[in-house]
């Protein structure tokens, strides 16, 4: 490769000087055709600024230097030829080109002067040189107070220079100009950079404008840098992005933009790696769900231990139960219940398999179990006794057993016999019960909560019905056995499917297993629950594995592994400067290391990590937010730069998401500002009155967003977003508001990255599979493969409601059921600060189902919606059933209106 620059007629007119050439070639720079002079001689370049033109003095080893004198533009370009050549020819530092005389290089001065931003590799190694002679003591890894505050003085000149100097490309790199944030951020050139960035932001504005500088300014080739993006879509805008704004100075060549996953893959096939990487569909969620199911099946039929673990974690320990502790008042009992119990009968608590309702988990699991082993029994009959006193007084154990006429009562205590505090009467009649009426009665055992979490309760139950005769039996009967199937098909296997997965993804990128994760069992709060989930994981991960194995392929996460293992055994060695990552809080442990291995295969590369800590929402695959948070304990000293601006959503919204999310301390003390600065009418909750108007709700909504559309003349883009999928097709949006309102239904995961104008969150209820926040991401058995627990409860939930909130550029509108609102809607309704701030709507009961009236049909014919003749609410949506076409009400089930289409 060879650039060549010389002075031109032109040139040598308007300078006076006679005519030059200079040459860039890989062996060295030549001047006027004259021997290569070597990039590594080169040792410092002296710039004298004229109105039309500049002279160029170089300065090499020797005393030698050579001296070019042309205008201003073509002056530029050869500096920046020279700093790129330098930098792929030359380990040395590039001169910084001066208006005098650098001092000598071995010196402090000599340092400071360098070309470039200083970072602490090149001051450590600076350091080290001067102690091995006997100058200057910097030791191994270290730098002295006075040097370390003489380097931050010249990089806060360098930077406040470079912002300047480079004015006119920030201005223009991409469509707005960058903001002061964005500048300093591609300026900075520590060797670990972090830039904790909010939402909207223009975080991909940045990724560009340093990829542009970097190449610009000498620091790397096009070639030598990597931009790591965590999807294909990601990856495709990246790489289209700098293609189209900086073609200008990638001159032909590219700039390698990559998901995680392909780069491992192809260090592996430069590796020589034989495995290839399973076909997309096989690794799809789905998928990977399917083939789980196919692996338990399979493993049930061939292992009778594994079995009968599958049974007991599906059946008896399937969701994680409370500390009696946590359980302070009946509202705390109550959310407890909303999220992890049922409604049935208008009574809420644990729907057992014989299909009665008990109150806690542990009542759940003396029932399946006495199902499962065919012991007749009866919740909570009557018994009456009479007190010390003279009263008669009735209570109702937990359980009667018929044939041995025993009872065995359950009592919410802790490994101390210190009862729940919203238990403290039950249990206070429980004693009563059994000191004064339980010599009358056959038998009774009081079992408690804490043997249920320790797993002594139910070998204690067996033990005690043996003793009193009662033959167990070993296996369900008929009748027990389908019970026990349909339980497994709608209870057991939607809840621990996406938990099995998430747990074993972890445990292989965290390298946590064996005494390890034995250990970590042990110290959980459910242990026995922890013991069986790891248990049956290990079984499963093991034969999902032999799957891969035999097929000869490799999943997602042996890629990034087997790519790490190739990096530090030097079986591949890469030519990466300047790696960028995007996206970083969705980092993984695995991945981390993989980064760690590339930058310590080259030192002196550099590492740019930008990403946002209140939208890490992937922890279900894999994703560990604490390497964010403590990013310099993983990747050693480093930068800390920040963007606070937002460009997406008003001041209201940005305030309201961020409440969800500022719960950890706030590490990097963000506060996000908004260009927009209004408040007021940003964020609305809309109460409908029960889990089953949610559909007129979400009419209720629509209708005014389209009036406002309308009366604005402007059509507006809705989300609609929900927590599950399955709920957006449970609550359809009608799609007669087109004229004035563009609308799409997405998961928040979906979302991630996109926005709209108006963004509307449904599901924001307590219970339920599809509630919001969802028990299953804050189950605790994630915490036993994880290096660091989450310091919140719902940590991730809230980070997904930040995610939603923070999709909307004008409003955004929280769906709320007022019988059983979500805690996110409570919070934000009991915190003074934040309800000032929220509109609030309401959809009464009979507003809900009113029928039609003439006002509001004329209200609709002025919208030009078709709104339900019968109810007045819903919309008619078109529909195929097994009788043809028809119209239906939007709020079906509440109303069952419909009406035929008739051919055209």
């Amino acid at each position: 490769m060879m650039k060549r620059f010389s002075s031109g007629l032109i040139g040598q007119w308007l300078t006076g000087t006679t005519e030059w050439t200079l040459a860039l070639t890989d062996e060295g720079m030549i001047f006027n055709g004259g021997a290569p002079i070597a990039y590594g001689d080169l040792q410092q370049v002296v710039v004298d600024e004229g109105v039309v033109w500049d002279t160029l003095a170089f300065g090499f080893a020797g005393g030698i230097w050579h001296r070019v004198e042309a205008i201003k533009a073509d002056a530029i370009q050869i500096q920046r030829a020279v700093n790129a050549f330098a930098a792929s020819h030359s380990d040395a530092a590039r001169p910084k080109p001066q208006r005098r005389q650098e001092a000598p290089s071995g010196t402090l001065a000599g340092l400071l002067y360098r070309p470039l931003y200083l970072s602490a590799w090149e001051v450590d190694r600076w350091a080290r040189e001067q102690s091995a002679d006997g100058a200057q003591a910097g030791g191994a890894g270290t730098m002295p107070a006075d040097l370390e505050a003489a380097v931050a003085q010249r990089n806060r000149q360098f930077v406040d220079d470079e912002l300047e100097r480079y004015a006119g490309f920030f201005d223009g790199v991409e469509s707005a100009p960058l903001t002061l944030e964005q500048r300093r951020a591609c300026v900075v050139m520590e060797d670990r950079n972090l830039l904790v960035a909010s939402a909207g932001s223009g975080k991909t504005s940045v990724i560009v404008g340093k990829v542009g500088y970097a190449i610009d300014r000498g620091y790397a080739r096009p070639e030598e840098i990597l931009v790591l993006a965590f999807n294909n879509f990601a990856a495709a805008e990246i790489r289209d992005r700098i293609a189209a704004r900086l073609g200008n100075l990638l001159e032909g060549a590219a700039v390698r933009v990559q998901t995680f996953h392909a780069l491992g893959q192809s260090i592996g096939a430069a590796a020589g790696t034989r495995a290839v990487p399973a076909p997309a569909a096989v690794l799809d969620e789905g998928a990977i769900d399917g083939m789980m199911g196919d692996i338990i099946a399979a493993l049930r039929k061939e292992n009778a231990g594994f079995d009968s673990a599958w049974i007991e974690l599906s059946a008896l320990y399937l969701k994680p139960s409370p500390r009696p502790a946590d359980l302070q008042s009946p509202h705390a009992w109550e959310r407890h219940l909303l999220r992890s119990g049922t409604r049935q009968g208008g009574r809420r608590g644990y729907l057992t398999l014989n299909g009665e309702m008990v109150a806690s988990q542990g009542e759940l699991a003396i029932a399946n179990w006495l199902f499962l082993h065919g012991v007749d029994y009866a919740y909570e009959k009557p018994v009456h006794y009479v007190s010390p006193d003279g009263r008669r007084c009735q209570y109702r154990p937990s359980f009667h057993l018929r044939e041995l006429d025993a009872h065995v009562d359950h009592l919410m205590q802790d490994a101390h016999g210190r009862p729940a505090p919203v238990f403290s009467v039950k249990h206070r009649d429980s004693l009563a019960w059994q000191q004064s009426a339980g010599a009358e009665l056959a038998v009774c055992l009081c079992t408690t909560s804490n043997e249920y979490a320790s797993g002594q309760l139910l070998r204690r139950l067996a033990a005690w019905m043996q003793k009193g005769g009662h033959v167990v039996a070993s296996r369900p009967g008929r009748q027990a056995q389908e019970a026990l199937d349909a339980w497994i098909r709608t209870e057991s296997s939607p809840f621990l499917t996406g938990l099995l997965r998430a747990f074993i993804r972890h445990a292989k990128s965290n390298r946590i297993g064996g005494t390890e994760l034995i250990r970590r069992t042990g110290q959980c709060a459910d242990p026995h629950r922890a013991a069986l989930f790891a248990r049956v994981a290990d079984a499963i991960g093991a034969r999902y594995a032999e799957r891969l194995a035999t097929r000869g392929e490799i999943d997602f996460d042996d890629m990034i592994i087997k790519a790490e293992s190739a990096i530090r055994d030097g079986s591949h060695r890469h030519r990466f400067k300047l790696i960028l990552v995007d996206e970083f809080q969705d980092i993984s442990q695995g991945r981390a290391r993989l980064l760690r291995a590339m930058l310590d295969a080259r030192p002196g590369c550099k590492l740019f990590c930008v990403g946002d800590d209140w939208q890490s929402i992937y922890r279900f695959a894999g994703a560990d937010v604490s390497l964010f948070k403590n990013f310099e304990a993983s990747f050693g000293r480093a930068a800390l730069l920040r963007l606070d601006s937002t460009f997406r959503s008003c001041q209201g919204i940005a305030d309201v998401a961020s409440r969800y999310v500022d719960f950890d301390g706030n590490p990097f003390g963000k506060k996000v500002r908004a260009a927009d600065p209004s408040v007021r009418g940003s964020v609305t909750v809309m109460q409908y009155p029960a889990r089953d108007k949610a559909g007129a709700g979400l009419n209720y909504v629509l209708q005014r967003l389209h009036r406002e559309a309308a009366d604005a003349g402007a059509k507006r883009s809705v989300f609609i977003l929900a927590r599950y999928k399955r709920l957006l097709e449970q609550v359809p949006a009608p799609s007669n508001f087109s004229d004035w309102l563009d609308i799409e239904s997405r998961t928040i995961h979906g979302a991630k990255g996109l926005q709209a104008d108006c963004v509307i969150v449904l599901g924001l209820m307590e219970g339920g599979p599809h509630a919001f926040p969802s028990m299953q991401t804050d189950d605790p058995m994630l915490d036993l493969v994880m290096p660091h627990a989450e310091a919140e409860p719902y940590a991730e939930e809230r980070r997904l409601m930040y995610v939603a909130l923070t999709r909307a550029r004008r409003r955004a509108i929280l769906m709320s059921c007022e019988a059983n609102p979500s805690m996110f809607v409570t919070e934000l309704l009991h915190d003074p600060a934040s309800r000032a701030a929220l509109d609030i709507w309401k959809l009464n009961a009979a507003s809900a189902s009113a029928p039609a009236t003439a006002a509001n049909r004329k209200m609709r014919a002025r919208d030009g919606t078709a709104g339900c003749p019968a109810c007045g609410d819903g919309q008619l949506v078109q529909r195929s059933g097994k009788y043809g076409d028809f119209r239906g009400c939007s709020s079906y089930p509440d109303c069952r209106y419909t009406e035929k289409v008739r051919a055209a």
